[in-house]
């Protein structure tokens, strides 16, 4: 994860940015998009990761952002977005933070 956004959550755009240009991350979007469109599709989309605060909560609210593009009435549900981050920065020998 980019220093720059440690202490920020997946709401916030710049994380967003982050998350989209992952490799791989469009492409999964525009699959989760693709299948729930599909008649049989899912009503739910459960996303996650190990602490939910940036990857999880990211693609999340972009996967929303384009099924409601797509016209789809879209209800977001974040379970750990609030929680503080699971890596703590590491600290070195100095006392200082990596």
């Amino acid at each position: 994860m980019a220093r720059d956004i440690r202490d920020l959550d997946g709401l916030n755009p710049r994380v967003q940015d982050v998350v989209l240009n992952t490799p791989g991350a469009r492409e999964l979007l525009v699959g989760l998009a693709d299948y729930s469109d599909l008649p049989a599709g899912p009503r739910r989309i459960a996303i996650g990761c190990a602490g939910g605060r940036h990857r999880a909560s990211g693609l999340t609210e972009l996967l929303a952002r384009e099924l409601r593009a797509r016209g789809r009435q879209v209800d977001v549900e974040h379970l750990h977005v609030h929680l503080p981050r699971v890596l703590k920065a590491a600290v070195t020998s100095t006392g200082a933070s990596a």
